[in-house]
């Protein structure tokens, strides 16, 4: 199905509709796409200028159509796309410059920050002049991207992904796709955090995929831990022994069976984290109460002598009642939650995965999974990072 949106001549976006029975077209002022010319003599350049101050890429972005998770595959792949917006009428196309025009600019837009500086998502301008981090990058700010969409049926998760996916695969020669992952970056991409709470908390309400898939998240999903280039020292003490998938259709890269499963070989803990609230100081004007976190691993207080006393506690479901993330908060930090007042606890498993640091003189990072125990002695969930 994606070949259609990807080979047809023009697609017609009504993005402002939120169903068929909406139309394309809207009442507008005129103003609102009128541009008009600065110009400084004495400076010899001039500008052009909106009403409207948002970037004009906004109307296309945050309009109702675009919340759709199968309505971002096919704007991705799409060659050519007129959008019909709340004001104005939008073109866009895979040329390399100018791949977009619109009333305001008639001859182009002059904002080049979006999709990563390149026309979209497309692979194959990723074919050359870029290196593998670079097209691993994007990989993964697209499923940033789309783990924001919605869907009507949550079980197309995947198959909505799936035109995309076969599109990036030539790029990864070597590398095997697992359910959003490329093998390279398994480990990395496991350490995925919720970015945004999500319309439907926690999990996914069917199976679409394994809990360690950022698939299986009912919240939109971040990737800060990929590509590590910012990191002085990173290494992995963890290492993927088996990936057992079994694909629900011929597709590689559509819907997947429940009870998919990752082997690993490495150092599983046992952990508890306390959460205690302290009283807020009445002397600061803001009024903020802060709170203290302890980790203690096998019953013993970590930090004392470890040499890695920093740690960021997220459990996957926002709305879960121990949630220690509400602080966003690291060992020993403040916290801007003023809804805890009562001492929190979670306990459950923590399979390390690596530690890291900055720079020389910054502290050592662990980084994790937090688990908890579902079947046999050594049969777990993902709940959350550390």
């Amino acid at each position: 199905m994606y070949k259609v949106y990807k080979f047809g001549l023009l697609n017609i976006s009504a993005d402002a509709s939120y169903d068929a029975r909406d139309g394309c077209f809207r009442d507008r002022p005129a103003a609102v796409v009128t541009p008009f010319k600065l110009r400084m003599d004495n400076l010899r350049r001039s500008w052009w200028a909106a009403m409207d101050e948002r970037n004009v890429f906004n109307w296309v972005s945050a309009a109702p159509l675009s919340q759709r998770a199968w309505v971002f595959q096919e704007r991705q792949l799409a060659r050519r796309a007129s959008h019909f917006t709340k004001h104005e009428v939008f073109w866009e196309c895979s040329a390399a410059d100018p791949y977009c025009t619109c009333e305001t600019y008639s001859v182009g837009s002059p904002f080049r920050t979006h999709f990563l500086n390149m026309n979209k998502y497309e692979p194959s301008s990723l074919v050359t002049g870029r290196d593998h981090k670079v097209k691993l990058r994007v990989w993964f700010n697209m499923c940033e991207d789309f783990s924001a969409k919605a869907l009507t049926f949550e079980r197309d998760r995947l198959p909505a992904l799936a035109g995309l996916t076969s599109e990036f695969a030539p790029l990864f020669p070597g590398d095997s796709y697992t359910v959003g992952f490329w093998s390279s970056t398994l480990l990395e991409a496991l350490l995925r955090s919720t970015d945004s709470p999500a319309k439907k908390p926690g999990l996914r309400d069917v199976y679409v995929a394994p809990t360690w898939s950022w698939v299986s998240s009912g919240s939109s999903v971040y990737f800060g831990v990929l590509p590590k280039s910012d990191h002085k020292f990173r290494h992995k003490i963890a290492e993927v022994r088996e990936i057992h998938v079994t694909p629900s259709s011929p597709s590689p890269f559509g819907m997947v069976q429940s009870g998919a499963y990752i082997d690993f070989e490495g150092f599983l803990r046992r952990i508890r984290v306390f959460q205690t609230p302290l009283p807020s100081d009445p002397k600061k004007w803001y009024g903020i109460s802060t709170h203290k976190q302890e980790l203690f691993v096998d019953g013993r207080e970590w930090g004392i002598r470890s040499g890695i006393d920093d740690f960021t506690f997220r459990l996957d479901n926002p709305d879960n009642p121990n949630n220690l993330d509400k602080s966003s908060g690291r060992n020993g930090n403040n916290s801007q939650d003023k809804t805890l007042s009562e001492p929190t606890e979670w306990s459950g498993y923590c399979f390390l995965v690596a530690v890291s640091r900055h720079t020389d003189d910054s502290k050592l990072v662990l980084e994790g999974l937090l688990l908890e125990k579902i079947e046999s002695e050594n049969i777990f969930k993902r709940v959350g990072t550390i």
